[in-house]
């Protein structure tokens, strides 16, 4: 139940229903809103200060933060299916995921460029394997390949890799909008391993606009398919 109430106050305050510096009603009184008792609705309130979606203080009542200042990239997946209604916010949401893990994986790919292309032949099996399977095989070892690159990266690497597939489990459209075409994700796999087996200088160049090429029609994509799934509605 307190997963519920603190899913639908943290949409309400990701969507502004509930505007940035207000407070939130007290806790009986949400509890009577709720129909729960007051100590489910304590549990809310620290949900949704683990977020930090709200403040809490003694004698001030509870206060709404502002995500775009507070937010984390944990927070990006919840605050993406609460704008699914929303396509065009929505979208430029999952294109600020993308391009960070751009940034961070075109880092890490020139870092290690020698290394990449002394594993090619595995590469492009890797590409093979993708192009032959069907959309959830294709998810899963692109996945899988992109976690053998970054292995040797920080904590800020594998966090955001880890809080897209969080977002790929939670936002169907977006998983099919990623890999709804495994053949264009292999072809653009073996665009990027052309692109790093080309003259080192201006090999993040080239990296960075290959993934970008695929982030632009990954976004593109799931902006459509929320559009349909809107007018469905």
């Amino acid at each position: 139940m307190a997963e519920r109430i603190d899913h639908e106050i943290a949409r309400q305050i990701l969507r502004g229903e509930i505007e940035v510096g207000a407070r939130l009603p007290g806790v009986r009184v949400l509890a009577e809103r709720f129909g729960v008792n007051p100590s489910t609705i304590q549990r809310v309130i620290a949900r949704l200060e683990a977020k930090r979606l709200v403040t809490a203080r003694p004698g001030s009542g509870v206060r709404v933060n502002d995500p775009r200042r507070v937010g984390d990239l944990s927070l990006i997946p919840e605050w993406i299916a609460a704008l699914e209604d929303r396509p065009t916010e929505a979208a430029r949401l999952a294109g600020e995921l993308l391009f960070t893990r751009r940034m961070l994986a075109t880092a890490q790919i020139v870092r290690h460029r020698h290394a990449l292309l002394g594993h090619t032949s595995a590469l492009e099996q890797a590409a093979g394997q993708i192009d032959s399977s069907d959309p959830a095989a294709a998810r899963t070892r692109e996945l899988d390949m992109w976690r053998s690159l970054s292995q040797d990266a920080g904590i800020g690497t594998i966090g955001v890799l880890n809080t897209l597939e969080r977002a790929l489990e939670e936002l169907p459209l977006l998983a099919e909008a990623m890999w709804a075409k495994p053949r264009q994700n292999a072809n653009r796999l073996r665009a990027l391993l052309e692109a790093v087996d080309g003259p080192e200088q201006g090999c993040a160049e080239r990296v960075e606009a290959v993934l970008a090429r695929l982030d632009h029609d990954v976004v593109a994509r799931f902006e459509e398919l929320l559009v349909a799934a809107s007018a469905g509605r």
